[in-house]
């Protein structure tokens, strides 16, 4: 048998990989120019990057927005799935079901009334099992759980499109120098339209030219409208550990009280 929950799970994992087409096609197009310049504040140089065509940012948050409501929804599945399980009525009625919800709770506990309304309709068990999932045992850390985050973005999500920004990271390849380090090329992070990507230095301790070949790796990131936590950070691998944080940690120790 397939539950609900899992069909949502795999619904958002399939946006994850239309996220990544997406990405890859816009990719192939070559929509970017790159060129060095001195920096004047050093003795390294710059390397810039131009964005001449911008990804479909609207498309992209669509998918994005498809796959918050999917991870989120899964949750609440959940929460259904345990409630007829434990009940025994399939449909369960009108004014049970309404008010069933995964709880997310984050700089407080969930009082007695809300843990009632939301998940008193399923094992005594499985109310303490997710009672122990809740980001607010992380204390003032709660922010950093993928439960709280994945909430904050659906909330968002709900009201307008999430706001992505394009990034660049650096891949590189060079001769290595026993005088040159990999880590005096010095990535500058941030949202990308025009402007300089990394910094490097182009010769070495002894004065010789370091033949050094830089290439720019695009991803999209959370914009200025997402929790601060995740602003900068790359979507797909935020998604993708949110993903397997409900598959590996939330599902495991409450699907024996879906039987």
């Amino acid at each position: 048998m397939t539950y609900h929950h899992q069909r949502r799970l795999d619904r958002a994992d399939y946006h994850l990989d239309r996220l990544d087409e997406e990405m890859h096609a816009w990719r192939e197009e070559n929509p970017y120019r790159t060129w060095t310049e001195p920096d004047v504040d050093s003795t390294k140089e710059l390397l810039y990057v131009e964005v001449l065509k911008p990804p479909p940012a609207a498309e992209l948050s669509l998918i994005i927005g498809d796959c918050l409501h999917n991870l989120r929804s899964a949750l609440d599945n959940l929460v259904f799935e345990l409630a007829i399980a434990y009940v025994g009525i399939d449909p369960l009625t009108e004014d049970r079901a309404r008010l069933l919800e995964f709880p997310i709770f984050g700089n407080r506990e969930m009082n007695a009334r809300e843990c009632r309304k939301k998940i008193g309709s399923i094992h005594p068990d499985a109310q303490a099992i997710i009672k122990g999932l809740q980001p607010y045992n992380r204390g003032h850390r709660f922010t950093n759980d993928p439960l709280w985050q994945l909430n904050r973005l659906s909330v968002e999500d709900k009201h307008r499109l999430p706001h992505v920004v394009l990034l660049a990271t650096v891949g590189m390849s060079f001769r290595v120098s026993a005088l040159f380090a990999i880590d005096e090329v010095e990535p500058i992070l941030g949202p990308v339209d025009r402007a300089p990507i990394a910094r490097y230095p182009t010769v070495d301790e002894t004065g010789a030219k370091v033949n050094v070949h830089l290439t720019p790796t695009f991803n999209i990131g959370f914009g200025q409208r997402a929790p601060k936590q995740l602003r900068g950070l790359p979507v797909p691998d935020k998604l993708a550990e949110i993903h397997r944080y409900i598959t590996n940690k939330v599902v495991p120790p409450l699907a024996p009280y879906l039987d």
